[in-house]
């Protein structure tokens, strides 16, 4: 899909990714010390998926820089819950990021205010003004957690990042992915090599939506800005996500296993919710009012 002239306009989109990546990286330490990484990479992840349209960009950036800190925890818990409710399926591997917003994990003020200056941040280097045509040529949730890891905590897990341009390389040597076809990745990351697969669908007039696409990692962070990529760049429902060893026999067993459980939980508690309301309705239209029930007595 061709870019937009608002797209030139702003700059290459890798770089632009790259800068807001380094202020996330730079505010956080900052404001907040070493640790607790998945909090600003959640804040990135959360907002990431508002994308509202241009008309109110503006506007919800203003609002969303104005709230005090209770109420910017409060919005942030709020998105997560939409996101929890309208993607059950990735749940389970989005959790490190949910985790400190809806978890049992305490969230200090101190970590509010770190994690508000860091949304206050992305917004000031325009974050809603990527476009789809854009974010779908960038993986920014890649580029902030690859940043805000020091080099050295990388080669501890001896995780080595491909960079954007190789993974378009490989996925044009791969072939372009057909409608129906199955997309696999056994050291998926942040889903690098599904978005140079989902462009190049892109490029050959399918919707990546139409393909099925199938990761595991064994780091459970990087696996979880997957799964909000996932939804970011289209790739649809058809997506089974793991986290561990990918030489282990039952992986992809155990991530079935998973993307069903919080599926299951979410329709018998929205079944419980429609008894309950049926219920309350029928209660509410059998109930006669003090004055009736006085009546009647007296008939």
């Amino acid at each position: 899909m061709a870019r937009t002239q608002h797209d030139r306009a702003l700059g290459d989109p890798h770089e632009r990714a790259q800068r807001i990546a380094e202020r996330v990286d730079e505010v956080w330490h900052a404001r907040h010390g070493h640790g607790d990484l998945e909090i600003p990479v959640s804040v990135v992840a959360v907002l990431s998926l508002l994308a509202p349209p241009p008309s109110r960009r503006a506007t919800q950036a203003s609002a969303i820089t104005a709230l005090e800190p209770d109420g910017f925890a409060d919005l942030v818990r709020r998105m997560w819950k939409e996101f929890v409710l309208a993607r059950p399926d990735l749940v389970n591997r989005a959790w490190p990021l949910i985790q400190p917003w809806l978890g049992d994990r305490e969230m200090t003020p101190e970590k509010v205010n770190a994690a508000r200056s860091v949304a206050h941040e992305v917004l000031r280097r325009e974050l809603f003004a990527l476009t789809d045509t854009t974010r779908w040529e960038i993986d920014l949730l890649g580029a902030v957690l690859t940043t805000v890891r020091t080099e050295s905590s990388w080669k501890a897990r001896g995780q080595y990042y491909t960079p954007t341009s190789v993974t378009d390389l490989i996925a044009r040597l791969a072939g372009t992915p057909a409608p129906g076809e199955s997309v696999n990745d056994p050291a998926c990351g942040t889903g690098g090599m599904f978005r140079a697969a989902a462009a190049a669908m892109r490029s050959a007039g399918h919707d990546p939506a139409t393909a099925s696409w199938e990761g595991n990692d064994i780091d459970e962070l990087a696996v979880a800005c997957c799964a909000i990529n996932v939804v970011s760049w289209g790739l649809g429902t058809n997506v089974l996500l793991g986290v561990g060893n990918t030489l282990t026999a039952d992986w992809r067993e155990r991530a079935l296993a998973e993307r069903s459980e919080p599926v299951v939980l979410i329709k018998q508690l929205s079944a419980l919710k429609a008894v309950m309301d049926l219920t309350d309705t029928h209660r509410r239209g059998s109930a006669s009012s003090p004055a009736e029930a006085a009546t009647g007595d007296n008939q």
